[in-house]
C-alpha cells in the first residue's frame, strides 16, 4: 500500500536516518565468490517459497495441511498445531515473556500518556461518528486492551480516529430506516446498534482479508487518489464541526456545498462569545503542537497533553464563568455522561441488518488499515522490527469483534496517538493494556467531571487534528511529477467534497484499478540502440550517445504478455515499423524479452500473428534473452518449432549478429546474378573501428568505448594523451579481444569538477579521439593552437563580441 500517510511517514524517517555516505569506491576490484553450497541450497528454498506463499490456492492447502508459511508439515517438528497458531496470531505469548522493569516503566508512561490523550479524542470522534460522547470512551477502552494480545506493532495506539468515524457516520445516516433526519438524533438507539453491528462486520471482514491473504487490495488504491480522498474527508470533517465553533446548528452532511449553503443560511444565530472562544481554542491548539515540535527536547512533553489541557480549562471557564451557560450567550456544553462499564451489546445485535451495513464495514476496512498499516510500518522501522501485514489485519479484526460486544463503534490504529506512544518511549503492546485501564477508570469515576467540557473545544480538536492531512503541498508535489497523478488527485479530492464520502472512496478504487488496468494494457515499449565499440543495447531515452543498426528493429517489451496489452504490443510493433519505412526500412526484428515472466494463451497466439504478419512482409524476428519460465510456455505451445529454434538467441547482441549474418548471407546469395550491382548492398561482417561514450554504464563515471582493429600503438598513445590534454582524469581501463580486433573500455571523469563529464566536455573529448582514430590530426599541436586561440580572445573582449 503507497498512500499520503505512508509517503509522509517514509519521508520522515529518510529525514531522522540521515543521508547515505557516498563512498569512493572506483580504486578497489573484488572478486564475486558463489556462497557455501549448503547456504545456496538454503537460500533457494526460501526464496521459492516467498514465490508462492501469496498464492490463494497454496495458502489454503498449507492450512489444510496444517502447514506454517515454510512448507514443513507441524508434525515434523513435533511442536503441537495449537502452539503454532498460538505463536503466529497470538502475540502477547511473544512479548510477555520479555517484559523488564524497564520496559514496564516505559509501557506505563506511555499508555498513561495516550490515555489522556484519547479521552477528549474520544469523545470528539464519537460526535463525528454521530454517536453519543460516551461511545467514543467505549471505543477507546476495549480495543486497545485486545489488539495488545493479538498485534506486533509495540507502538500502535488502536481506537476512535476521525476518517473511520466520519465513514460510520456517512454510511449509516442514509442506511438506518428513520422517519426524521438525521438518523442519529431522532432514531439514536437504532443508529448506535447499527454502528455497533459496523464494528463486527468490520472486525470479520478484517479476519477473512487476513486468512485468505486478501491485504494487497489496498494496493489498489493509489498514492494520488489515496491523498486526494484523505484531504477531502479531512475538509469534510472539519466542516462538521464547524457548527460548535460558531455557536448554531448546521444540517449534517458529507458534501462541502451543502455543509457551506446551510452555514451561510443560518449566519443569523451566529454566537460571537462561542465564535472567539472556538478560535481561541484552536490558536491554542495549533501554537502548543508548533511549540512542541520547534523545541522537542524542552516541551515535547506539551504535544499529548495539548487536547486534555484545553478541555480542562474549558471545563473550568464553563464551571466558574455562569454567565456562559446563560440563554443569552448559551455556549454549549456536553452534560450528562453516564458512568460505569461499558454495557454487553450483544443482545442489539440484529443479523437482519447485516446487509445494509456492509458497505460502510468494507469502506471502513479499506480505509482503516490504509491508516494502521502505514503508521504501524513506519514505527517498526525505526524500532528495528518487522510488521506483517496478514497479522495486523487479524489483531484489527480481533479487536473490532472483541469491541462490537462492549458497544464500541469501528476503530483502527491511530496516526497521532501512535506518534505519542513511540515519543514516550512505548516498548511492548503492553502500553494498549495501560490505556485500556486507565480508560475503565475514567468509565467508573471520571465522567461526571466532563459535565461542564464545551463543545467548542472538541471541535477545535478534532479541528487541528485534521488539518495536517489536507495535503495540497502533495497536489502541488503531483502537478511537478506527473500532471495525470494530479489530476487523479483531484478528481477524488472534488469527489469527496461534492458528491460524498461514500461515493468519493468508490471514485477513489475506480480511479486506481483504472490506471492500474490502463498502465498494465500499455506496458513500456523501449527502443534500444547500441552503444558504439560495445555489446550494450541500451535504452534510446536513456542513453544518449547510441547508434542505431542499420534495418533491425531492437526493442525490449517491458511486461508480461496477456490478453489486456497482447494487442497493444502487437499494434506498438507494426507501427514503429511502418514510422520507419522511409529512413530505415526494418528487416529484422530483435524482441528482448526479459521483462517478460508469464505467457498466457492470447500472447502466444498474437506472438505468433507477429512472426506471420512480418514474415510475409519478408521481415524476420528474433527472440532475445528468454527466461525459462517463458520458455517452457513456448515449448509447450510448440512454437520453437513453429518459429525455428534459430531465432531464439541468449543476448541482444548475438540476436542482432544473427540478423545481420542472414542478410549478409541473403545478399549474398541474391547477388550471383548481377554481382556488381548486389555489392553496395552487401554489409560487413567484420568488427569496425568505432568509439562510443556513456554517462549510464558507471554511477559515479563517465564510460569512454574504444574499437579498432589492428591498434597501432602510436594511435593508441594519442588517444591516451587525449584524455590529459581535454582534462579528463582516467579511473580504470580495460581491454578485450574480438577477433582481430581490440575493445577499450575506459572509465573518465573530468578533472575540474571530479564528475562525470558534461555535455560540451563530451562533446570535445569525442571530437579529438575521432580526429586521432580517423583523421590521424597532431593532437598536441591542435590543442595548443586552440588553447592560443583561447587566450587571444580572453585578452581582447572586444575582438570576442565582434566575432560574435
Amino acid at each position: 500500500m503507497y498512500n499520503v500517510a505512508e509517503a509522509a511517514t517514509q519521508a520522515t524517517l529518510l529525514h531522522e536516518q540521515g543521508r547515505d555516505e557516498v563512498l569512493d569506491v572506483s580504486d578497489l576490484t573484488v572478486n564475486i565468490q558463489s556462497l557455501p553450497e549448503d547456504v545456496q541450497d538454503q537460500t533457494l528454498a526460501v526464496l521459492q517459497e516467498r514465490m508462492v506463499r501469496g498464492s490463494i490456492v497454496h495458502t489454503s492447502a498449507r492450512l489444510g495441511r496444517c502447514e506454517e508459511s515454510s512448507g514443513v508439515k507441524l508434525s515434523d517438528e513435533g511442536i503441537p498445531f495449537y502452539r503454532k497458531l498460538m505463536d503466529k496470531y497470538l502475540s502477547v505469548v511473544t512479548w510477555l515473556p520479555r517484559t523488564t522493569m524497564a520496559s514496564l516503566r516505559a509501557d506505563i508512561v506511555a499508555g498513561i500518556t495516550v490515555a489522556v490523550m484519547v479521552i477528549p479524542q474520544g469523545m470528539s470522534y464519537a460526535n463525528i461518528a454521530g454517536t453519543d460522547y460516551i461511545y467514543g470512551l467505549y471505543s477507546a477502552a476495549v480495543p486497545p486492551f485486545f489488539y495488545a494480545f493479538f498485534g506486533n506493532s509495540k507502538q500502535l495506539a488502536v481506537g476512535p480516529t476521525a476518517m473511520v468515524s466520519l465513514l460510520v457516520e456517512a454510511g449509516l445516516s442514509t442506511a438506518v430506516e428513520c422517519d426524521f433526519e438525521p438518523a442519529n438524533e431522532f432514531c439514536k438507539d437504532t443508529y448506535t446498534s447499527y454502528a455497533v453491528l459496523t464494528s463486527l462486520v468490520m472486525g470479520v471482514f478484517q479476519i477473512l482479508s487476513c486468512l485468505l491473504g486478501f491485504g494487497f487490495i489496498i494496493s489498489f488504491m493509489g498514492h494520488p487518489v489515496a491523498s486526494g480522498f484523505t484531504s477531502g474527508a479531512a475538509i469534510i470533517i472539519g466542516l462538521s464541526q464547524v457548527k460548535y465553533i460558531v455557536g448554531y446548528d448546521i444540517p449534517r452532511t458529507s458534501r462541502v456545498h451543502e455543509t457551506i449553503e446551510g452555514l451561510i443560511d443560518n449566519i443569523d444565530g451566529l454566537s460571537w462569545i462561542t465564535l472567539l472562544l472556538g478560535f481561541v481554542w484552536i490558536g491554542y491548539l495549533i501554537g502548543n503542537r508548533k511549540l512542541a515540535t520547534r523545541f522537542k527536547k524542552q516541551l515535547g512533553w506539551m504535544l499529548p497533553l495539548g487536547p486534555l489541557i484545553s478541555s480542562g480549562v474549558g471545563i473550568l471557564l464553563i464551571f466558574l464563568v455562569t454567565p456562559l451557560r446563560d440563554d443569552d450567550l448559551d455556549v454549549q456544553y456536553i452534560g450528562d455522561i453516564p458512568s460505569g462499564i461499558f454495557p454487553v451489546s450483544v443482545s442489539d445485535w440484529k443479523f437482519e441488518n447485516i446487509p445494509k451495513v456492509i458497505p460502510t464495514a468494507l469502506s471502513a476496512t479499506l480505509i482503516g488499515f490504509m491508516e494502521s498499516i502505514a503508521i504501524s510500518k513506519h514505527l517498526a522501522a525505526l524500532n528495528g522490527y518487522e510488521i506483517e501485514a496478514g497479522q495486523e489485519l487479524f489483531a484489527l479484526g480481533m479487536s473490532n469483534i472483541a469491541g462490537s460486544f462492549f458497544s464500541c463503534f469501528p476503530v483502527t490504529g491511530s496516526f497521532s496517538r501512535s506518534a505519542v506512544s513511540y515519543q514516550c518511549g512505548a516498548v511492548t503492546q503492553l502500553s494498549g493494556i495501560i490505556t485500556a485501564l486507565v480508560m475503565l477508570l475514567t468509565l467508573l469515576f471520571l465522567t461526571p467531571l466532563f459535565y461542564y467540557l464545551p463543545k467548542f473545544a472538541l471541535a477545535a480538536i478534532v479541528i487541528t487534528s485534521v488539518i495536517p492531512l489536507v495535503a495540497f503541498q502533495q497536489a502541488i508535489r503531483l502537478w511537478r511529477i506527473k500532471k495525470i497523478d494530479f489530476g487523479l488527485w483531484v478528481i477524488s479530492f472534488l469527489g469527496v467534497l461534492f458528491i460524498g464520502v461514500l461515493e468519493g472512496i468508490f471514485i477513489a478504487v475506480i480511479l486506481s484499478l483504472v490506471v492500474v488496468i490502463y498502465e498494465s494494457a500499455r506496458p513500456q515499449m523501449v527502443i534500444l540502440w547500441r552503444i558504439p565499440g560495445t555489446a550494450m543495447y541500451r535504452n534510446m531515452k536513456q542513453e544518449t550517445s547510441g547508434a542505431f543498426v542499420p534495418n533491425v528493429l531492437i526493442l525490449r517489451i517491458g511486461a508480461s504478455m496477456y490478453f489486456a496489452n497482447a494487442a497493444y504490443i502487437k499494434e506498438t510493433l507494426l507501427q514503429y515499423e511502418k514510422d520507419l519505412r522511409e529512413v530505415n526500412p526494418v528487416e529484422y526484428v530483435v524482441l528482448e524479452m526479459t521483462a517478460i515472466v508469464t505467457l498466457d494463451s492470447t500472447a502466444i497466439q498474437v506472438i505468433q500473428d507477429i512472426v506471420a504478419h512480418f514474415r510475409s512482409r519478408g521481415i524476420g524476428v528474433a527472440f532475445a534473452m528468454v527466461g525459462r519460465r517463458v520458455e517452457a510456455t513456448m515449448a509447450r505451445a510448440n512454437m520453437k518449432q513453429e518459429i525455428g529454434a534459430h531465432w531464439f538467441l541468449p543476448t541482444v547482441d548475438e540476436a542482432v549478429q544473427y540478423c545481420l549474418c542472414r542478410q549478409y548471407k541473403k545478399n549474398k546469395d541474391s547477388a550471383k546474378e548481377d554481382l556488381q550491382a548486389a555489392i553496395p548492398r552487401l554489409p560487413s561482417i567484420t568488427l569496425k573501428d568505432e568509439i562510443g561514450f556513456s554517462n549510464d554504464v558507471h554511477f559515479a563515471h563517465s564510460a569512454v568505448f574504444v574499437q579498432m582493429s589492428g591498434e597501432p600503438a602510436e594511435v593508441m598513445g594519442k588517444i591516451m594523451t587525449c584524455f590529459n590534454l581535454c582534462g579528463m582524469t582516467m579511473m580504470r581501463a580495460e581491454m578485450e579481444t574480438v577477433l582481430d580486433t581490440m575493445k577499450h573500455t575506459f572509465l573518465v571523469k573530468s578533472a575540474a569538477h571530479e564528475g562525470k563529464l558534461f555535455p560540451n566536455e563530451k562533446d570535445l573529448l569525442m571530437k579529438k579521439i575521432s580526429d586521432v582514430m580517423f583523421s590521424k590530426v597532431n593532437m598536441q599541436e591542435e590543442v595548443q593552437t586552440e588553447a592560443k586561440t583561447d587566450e587571444e580572445a580572453e585578452d581582447n573582449p572586444k575582438m570576442e563580441s565582434n566575432d560574435v
